[in-house]
């Protein structure tokens, strides 16, 4: 009766650690069954790859093992063939093809837009700390090598000649391009010193069919605007290691980078709907959601610009735009207004096709 019941107590233990060793292993069965049939037909390095699939599932079922308590498997039992029945693998290597060349003679040209006074017409109150804004990007474009050029106040037609001007430009020899607004803003508009335009006419000098010579090349827009009147007020949450940015004020409340004036002014409050260019190697960052107000602060700047160049200070030179901006999101997610705590969050649409890091140059 004892031999009975130790015999039924390992088989139910063996059934057990069968279904819990499926359990564990079937989502990477069904990740590398899917990421076999996107890379199949690529072979280049193949035994180097392979080496690596081989020394990362020798780690995972060392770690299974260890979690049934090191317990030594039969090399005949099922776990053994649910762990090592994976064909060997041909991945897709990760090489200079899957990035941007940045290692032009030139880094490109970083045009900054910005805007601190408007005229009394668009109703626009003036943008206090910009200037913080403006210096502290040349700074840090400067460090990344590229040629800042600064235009303050300028009016529409003021942008579009200086854009048109750029786009005619022979960017050959450089990385990339890169365009920054500073200004005011509301539902499907930016304002210009004297009226409010769509800011997707910009990208548009900037497609391959305008712009050959930035044809494969990353085209990075970075707008700090409002986008409507909306506030985010977020959402409280239960946990106790919930963390709080301090407060960055220094005695001063945020302001918003938008003006009520419905009112006055309907025609200025078309409403459109975004549409990112169908174009790749387009980047557009917004500093916030559509219908939603952007924070700035008349001592220190706005929220985005200052979190976007601390990022890029620390890691422009090893982590990939997107993943930097994803960790600016989350700095930017936890900075709160005073008054009322209200929120922001970026809006990021990114068309590109390649990894882009903005690896050092070399100094000759």
């Amino acid at each position: 009766m004892s031999l009975n019941g130790n015999c039924d107590e390992k088989n139910y233990n063996n059934e057990v650690d069968r279904s819990l060793l499926a359990l564990i292993c079937e989502p990477f069965r069904q990740f590398l069954s899917m990421l076999r049939n996107f890379v199949c037909c690529n072979t280049q390095n193949s035994d180097l790859i392979d080496g690596r699939i081989s020394h990362t599932w020798r780690r995972l079922r060392n770690q299974i093992q260890n979690a049934f308590g090191g317990r030594r498997r039969n090399s005949r039992s099922p776990q053994h063939y649910l762990v090592n029945s994976y064909p060997r693998l041909r991945l897709a290597p990760i090489n200079i093809e899957r990035e941007y060349d940045m290692n032009n003679e030139h880094r490109g040209i970083a045009v900054i837009f910005n805007h601190e006074n408007f005229e009394y017409e668009t109703f626009q109150s003036q943008r206090q700390g910009t200037h913080f804004d403006l210096d502290r990007l040349r700074e840090t474009l400067q460090k990344l090598d590229f040629d800042v050029r600064e235009f303050t106040d300028l009016r529409r037609d003021a942008i579009m000649k200086n854009l048109k001007k750029v786009a005619s430009m022979n960017h050959k020899n450089n990385d990339c391009l890169l365009i920054v607004i500073l200004t005011h803003g509301e539902l499907g508009k930016i304002f210009s010193r004297d009226e409010a335009y769509d800011f997707n006419i910009i990208p548009k000098f900037f497609t391959d069919e305008n712009c050959p010579s930035l044809k494969g090349k990353p085209k990075l827009f970075f707008v700090q605007s409002c986008r409507g009147e909306k506030r985010d007020f977020g959402v409280k949450m239960q946990s106790t290691s919930h963390v709080r940015l301090k407060r960055q004020s220094m005695g001063t409340y945020e302001e918003i980078d938008v003006t009520t004036f419905n009112n006055y002014h309907p025609h200025y409050i078309e409403e459109m709907v975004h549409n990112p260019p169908n174009h790749a190697d387009f980047l557009i960052v917004r500093s916030t959601m559509t219908n939603y107000v952007s924070f700035r602060n008349p001592r220190t700047g706005s929220w985005f610009i200052q979190d976007l160049c601390n990022e890029l200070d620390k890691n422009a030179y090893e982590m990939d735009i997107l993943r930097l901006l994803t960790i600016v999101n989350y700095n930017i997610s936890l900075r709160e207004s005073d008054p009322g705590s209200h929120k922001q969050i970026l809006c990021i649409s990114s068309m590109l096709t390649k990894l882009l890091t903005f690896h050092p140059k070399r100094k000759l």
